[in-house]
């Protein structure tokens, strides 16, 4: 099999050791890796189903939102934070959160893409 016939980011991101997701401009999860679903409990079908907000911590929601914000006033091109997550089972999961805004060829937003590590 030669390199132009993989699809070197879907095999990056399904067998990458830390959490990745793709999320909508709304906040809903519209793919997640293994490592993710590893690290908080849920099966992707499960978070799929989800957005951000309904895994983020309470108290740290705002903090997400205002930089949520910021990425899309084009203020910062990416932001880093450590923030809690609840698990499926219920426990609070600390993760450091890597998040960018990815835009198309005009600029327009498509969607953000997180990278999670515990």
């Amino acid at each position: 099999m030669h390199l132009e016939q993989i699809d070197l980011f879907d095999l990056a991101f399904n067998n990458a050791s830390i959490g990745m997701a793709i999320v909508s401009l709304e906040g809903k999860f519209m793919k997640a890796n293994h490592s993710l679903c590893e690290m908080i409990g849920y099966e992707e079908r499960e978070l799929l189903s989800l957005d951000y907000m309904h895994i983020t911590h309470p108290d740290d929601l705002e903090e997400s939102i205002i930089h949520i914000q910021r990425l899309l006033d084009k203020q910062i091109p990416s932001f880093h934070i450590e923030k809690r997550y609840i698990g499926k089972s219920g426990e609070v999961i600390w993760m450091l959160l890597t998040v960018s805004l990815v835009h198309d060829q005009c600029g327009k937003p498509l969607f953000f893409f997180l990278s999670f590590k515990i």
